[in-house]
């Protein structure tokens, strides 16, 4: 029986058919790491001269270069317009989204907080467009940071999450921080295909 939810999301889908696009029409194609986490696809999109590189200082003018679905920090743009390269961003409209509330949070004075992991590809491209993210990967860690944080109570917070992060850490992170916290805006930006799943 296979699920009615099964196989890509919106995101993931959307970034594979541009990057099949991409190399099946630029001269010299590339992908910033690998488009999703899909061995096979990557393995066809390199069959069809796709390569992968590790860094945009790998480009040079004139590379049309893939940004991934997991979506990258703002410095990356700013690499690849110096350095001549032609960006095709399929990141996931969901995390572009996270982006742009982090940064909105800093501009505002509040304090960008999210809920993931600190490793995952996606919580350091959010972390690339604000300066002061703080990142805890679950309930106990937002408690810890409530416990040992002065004047926590008073502080202007704006709270977003993974996009693939499981729904019960996110509940009991923010059941912590809505005791504690006075002056919280909450963005649940969890995806829901990510839940269906």
């Amino acid at each position: 029986i296979q699920a009615k939810s099964a196989g890509f999301c919106f995101g993931v889908d959307r970034a594979v058919k541009m990057a099949q696009e991409l190399a099946a029409t630029a001269q010299r194609p590339c992908m910033l790491g690998t488009v999703i986490h899909n061995s096979r696809v990557v393995d066809e999109l390199t069959n069809q001269g796709m390569r992968v590189i590790r860094s945009p200082e790998e480009t040079s003018a004139g590379d049309s270069v893939l940004l991934r679905a997991h979506g990258e920090g703002k410095w990356v743009y700013d690499v690849l317009a110096a350095r001549g390269a032609h960006v095709i961003d399929a990141t996931c409209p969901k995390v572009a989204r996270v982006h742009k509330l982090v940064e909105d949070a800093q501009r505002e004075g509040r304090q960008p907080v999210v809920i993931g992991e600190a490793n995952h590809p996606e919580v350091r491209g959010i972390g690339g467009w604000c300066e002061n993210l703080l990142v805890f990967s679950g309930p106990e860690e937002v408690e810890e940071w409530v416990k040992t944080t002065a004047d926590v109570s008073d502080m202007a917070i704006t709270v977003v999450s993974q996009t693939t992060l499981i729904r019960w850490v996110w509940e009991k992170s923010l059941e912590i921080l809505k005791k504690e916290c006075t002056n919280l805006k909450i963005f649940d930006t969890i995806c829901s295909a990510t839940h269906m799943r």
